[in-house]
């Protein structure tokens, strides 16, 4: 009897060997699937995008100053024509 029991014990951990096996390879291929869904969707749109943290403009600074006093109550909409 103790012999049965012996070799039964060996064959459990082999079952969660195997589905600790495919957990992690089906955990790995998200992994990779998300990785190339991400790569292709930067591809495709965000490298379009430009950004920046530190951006300053290298120029003149000058005062814009209005020729009339007063408020603007209406501006007139010129579209050219082609």
């Amino acid at each position: 009897m103790s012999a049965n029991a012996e070799i039964q014990t060996p064959q459990q951990p082999a079952k969660k060997k195997g589905k600790r096996k495919t957990a992690l390879l089906l955990l790995t291929l998200l992994f990779v699937i998300i990785a190339v869904a991400y790569g292709i969707y930067w591809f495709l749109v965000l490298r379009h995008i430009e950004e920046t943290d530190d951006a300053y403009v290298a120029g003149n600074q000058v005062q814009i100053m209005a020729q009339v006093s007063g408020s603007v109550t209406k501006v007139w909409l010129i579209t050219p024509t082609l």
